[in-house]
């Protein structure tokens, strides 16, 4: 039976070709096996390899790898100091929208108060007017006119304030809910470098 040789070299290895045996009888198969077993006993076992990597210094570990590892490192720190710097925006957005919400219920409560008191004027204003009569000895209604005009004033000066009020509000709100949607996205995308880590 024919035998199967390759006499070139595999790699960096120096292999050898198959024994042959003499005798008789003796099948290509046990020669095989001789090879091989004799081909196992030569190679370092994998627990040898990791027993050996174990007991090596970690600085003499592989300078690629160190660098590797050391970017990776270098990289999640980044993250988390952006995520950190992220989460306390979002902090100060939420004090600012806490801070023009009370504004705002403030302004609304006054205007409350003022509307109040400008249909309380302008009634008393329009009793006035339509029981004026000329023969009347009260026939002098500036103060009611003066008393109006100064809720309308104060209408006028709480409304302005109202709307200043709603428009920082409405702006601490976009700034806050952007900061939120940015920390929420750092947040996931460091967890996701961590689970792929």
């Amino acid at each position: 039976m024919a035998r199967i040789q390759d006499n070139r070299p595999y790699e960096d290895e120096a292999y050898s070709a198959p024994l042959t045996s003499e005798a008789e009888g003796t099948d290509w198969v046990d020669t095989i096996e001789a090879d091989l077993e004799r081909e196992l006993a030569r190679r370092t076992p994998l627990q040898g390899v990791l027993t050996s990597a174990a007991e090596q210094d970690p600085v003499a570990a592989p300078k690629p790898l160190r660098m590797a590892l050391s970017a990776i490192r270098d990289n999640l720190d980044r993250r988390t100091r952006e995520w950190r710097g992220s989460a306390k925006v979002v902090e100060q957005c939420l004090r600012a929208l806490v801070a023009a919400e009370q504004s705002r219920a403030a302004a609304l409560t006054e205007l409350a108060e003022i509307e109040a008191d400008v249909a309380r004027t302008g009634q008393a204003l329009t009793k006035a007017l339509a029981s004026f009569d000329e023969t009347d000895e009260n026939k002098n209604i500036d103060p009611l006119f003066a008393q109006s005009e100064a809720a309308l004033d104060d209408l006028d000066r709480v409304t302005n304030e109202l709307s200043v009020a709603q428009h920082w509000c409405r702006a601490a709100w976009k700034a806050y809910a952007e900061a939120l949607a940015k920390e929420q996205s750092l947040r996931l995308n460091i967890q996701s470098a961590e689970w792929a880590a």
